[in-house]
């Protein structure tokens, strides 16, 4: 039974980051995707998103600190609640 609640726990957060990440501006979520989510690497999603290898570091950088902001400030209102 403990194993079925780990598993429901991961389930939740999975789906509270792709929530985060959804909520992200267009470029910022498709960076995040193309690179967490499907793996691509640096150069692959520069050449997808038709911009160049530093410009999907920043944005990427900037995403993730947008992420940490929504998932603090989602956490921050969960704790509040209790």
């Amino acid at each position: 039974m403990r194993d079925a609640v780990d598993k429901i726990g991961e389930l939740e957060e999975g789906l509270h980051i792709y929530a985060a990440i959804r909520a992200l501006p267009e470029r910022q979520h498709d960076t995040i995707v193309l690179l967490y989510c499907l793996g691509y690497s640096v150069g692959e999603a520069a050449d997808i998103l038709g911009v160049s290898q530093a410009g999907v570091r920043s944005t990427a950088r900037y995403a993730r600190h947008r992420l940490r902001e929504i998932l603090d400030t989602d956490n921050r209102t969960e704790r509040e609640e209790k």
